[in-house]
């Protein structure tokens, strides 16, 4: 079984007009521990391009004319990325893989790649996330992948960070660090999650001190953390976890209640 990790870097934040410039991706064997072949680190650009902004260009270091200059074409690049398809591919792995996942489904609706049988077969295996598919990054502050490489023991070189082949070696290195497998990752991604909030005191009641332990068990005011849904508990004590760890809340010396949504 092969595992691919992959990596985009992109015009905009928005999936729905995010145009890819940057393709990085590595398979590797099924521990982690072997890259198989040879990786993939191609810039991409077309003429219906949107321009460049600074902030994209100070962000990745990638320029308009770079892309211009050594840029493949969209469908030439996603086709050798197809390449990279072997046909025990079990899970692609990105850090942010919602994102990555969703920009790669548009680029194929737009360049009807969806009947090229290796670029269709990643649309169909499970992607998982290298930010919130592994239980421990919960114990960390900050998911910037920088802060999360860190906190993992990887060595981190800030200037090479935004590129897609440095990003996605960064991100191999902390998985084989952080001792998690695809497959711990996919059994945690597929266990339900559930919400809770704490019963805190008003601060001016106990100074805070019912606040300062929900805090400090992961709690956070109004909006869970790592949630992307939108939703929103007005002037409550909040945290997002799977079913399986709820019942560790239950010792807080606070009251913890379950929501249903």
């Amino acid at each position: 079984m092969s595992i691919l990790l992959i990596d985009f870097e992109t015009t905009s934040v928005n999936t729905k007009e995010a145009r890819v410039i940057e393709i990085g991706a590595r398979l590797v064997t099924d521990d982690l521990q072997q890259t198989i072949g040879i990786p993939m680190s191609h810039l991409v650009y077309a003429p219906d391009y949107p321009a460049i902004t600074p902030e994209v260009e100070r962000v990745t270091g990638i320029s308009e004319a770079m892309l211009k200059a050594d840029g493949l074409e969209p469908m030439t690049a996603f086709k050798l990325l197809g390449n990279l398809v072997t046909p025990d591919l079990k899970y692609a792995i990105a850090y942010n893989s919602g994102y990555d996942q969703d920009v790669y489904k548009e680029e194929m609706y737009r360049h009807c790649l969806t009947l090229d049988a290796n670029t269709n077969w990643l649309l169909t295996i499970p992607w998982l996330c290298g930010m919130g598919d592994i239980e421990k990054n919960y114990e960390f502050k900050s998911w910037r992948m920088a802060h999360v490489a860190l906190e993992h023991g990887c060595t981190v070189c800030l200037k090479d960070l935004h590129r897609a082949i440095n990003d996605v070696d960064l991100m191999w290195d902390m998985l084989k660090r952080s001792g998690t497998t695809p497959q711990d990752m996919y059994a945690f991604q597929q266990s339900p999650w559930v919400y809770a909030v704490a019963k805190v005191e008003k601060p001016w009641l106990d100074n805070g001190r019912s606040s300062d332990i929900a805090k400090a068990n992961g709690f956070s005011f109004e909006r869970a953390r790592g949630d992307n849904s939108g939703r929103t508990f007005t002037k409550q004590w909040v945290i997002r976890l799977k079913q399986k760890n709820y019942d560790k809340l239950l010792t807080l010396p606070i009251q913890v209640e379950k929501v249903q949504i």
